[in-house]
């Protein structure tokens, strides 16, 4: 072979290479509206997926909080609400909405939820960023009521994920 042509193939080689590469998944870019109020949509996506987990179904996530307001619901002023959801039988789906603590407000956002039988939730806006990330540790020694506790996983790490390219990427 021609040292043209052997280029000509390690070339083509190293872009089929690249094009094979899964690449960075693009994050969901958070809006701050106001210095208090934050909102951003996007679908959870895991680090590490756990197979019995019903976030891994959803088909979107829709995230808003307020630094006032929320004494009366979740006992501190800010506050933030987490609606997603879930295909259901047919063509209907289901709602799930939480709302959550907000334990700090400052170069991000820490809201935790605390109320679920089997586990603790966080999740972080990082308004430097503009990114949502999640954190699911699993409580010990405790017993669910539906559920059985020991089905969840020890500690997951989920992200806010852009729902189009999401979806690309589960086509």
């Amino acid at each position: 072979m021609q040292m043209k042509q052997i280029l000509a193939v390690l070339a083509i080689a190293i872009l089929t290479y690249a094009q094979n590469q899964p690449s960075k998944p693009s994050l969901a870019k958070v809006i701050a509206v106001t210095p208090s109020y934050v909102h951003g949509d996007g679908v959870w996506d895991y680090d590490h997926p756990h197979h019995s987990d019903l976030l891994k179904q959803s088909v979107g996530t829709h995230i808003e909080c307020q630094r006032h307001g929320g004494l009366r619901i979740v006992g501190t002023d800010p506050f933030c609400l987490v609606a997603t959801a879930f295909p259901a039988e047919g063509n209907t789906v289901f709602i799930n909405t939480d709302v959550l603590k907000v334990v700090e407000w400052d170069r991000e956002i820490i809201a935790v939820n605390d109320c679920p039988e089997c586990q603790t939730s966080q999740i972080t806006i990082d308004l430097t960023s503009k990114t949502v990330s999640g954190l699911d540790i699993r409580k010990l020694g405790v017993k669910g009521g539906l559920i059985e506790c020991k089905e969840f996983p020890d500690r997951e790490t989920y992200y806010l994920r852009n729902v189009y390219d999401y979806a690309d990427a589960h086509k």
